[in-house]
């Protein structure tokens, strides 16, 4: 058998992958945009923590993907309101504690896991479907 004649057979059955680039680019604030997750922490592991820096005044629902819907918190970010930064939330017994937090633009929360178990912290509400800013 030809070397050159396989060779030609196979080409009939290539096949060729172009791998394409895309970069989006998002304009407007973090609600004009309707981000579907505006923050999702995967995995924390006790013991472990996850921050997020609010830049934008706005009330934020935020839950655990695994022990939802039971474990929900809001943070509400409001100019003059009184926090320190970073400020915290620890996730004990599956709840956030505090349930509720109001800090000034451009604090950073910190979700620390208290617990014996893995949790999350996913911006939006379970019923939401992963994250919708409101």
């Amino acid at each position: 058998m030809n070397r050159q004649n396989n060779i030609s057979q196979f080409a009939a059955y290539s096949i060729i992958t172009i791998l394409v680039a895309v970069t989006l680019l998002a304009c407007g604030t973090e609600a004009e945009r309707g981000t579907n997750k505006l923050f999702d922490s995967g995995n924390i592991p006790a013991g472990e923590s996850f921050s997020y820096t609010f830049g934008e005044e706005g009330s934020f629902n935020y839950y655990c993907e695994i022990h939802a819907p039971n474990m929900q918190g809001n943070v509400q970010v409001t100019a003059g309101a009184t926090s320190t930064d970073p400020d915290t939330v620890e996730m004990i017994n599956d709840q956030f504690s505090p349930e509720q937090i109001t800090v000034s633009p451009g604090t950073e929360i910190v979700w620390i896991n208290r617990g014996t178990e893995s949790h999350t912290v996913i911006s939006g509400t379970p019923s939401t479907g992963n994250g919708d800013i409101y």
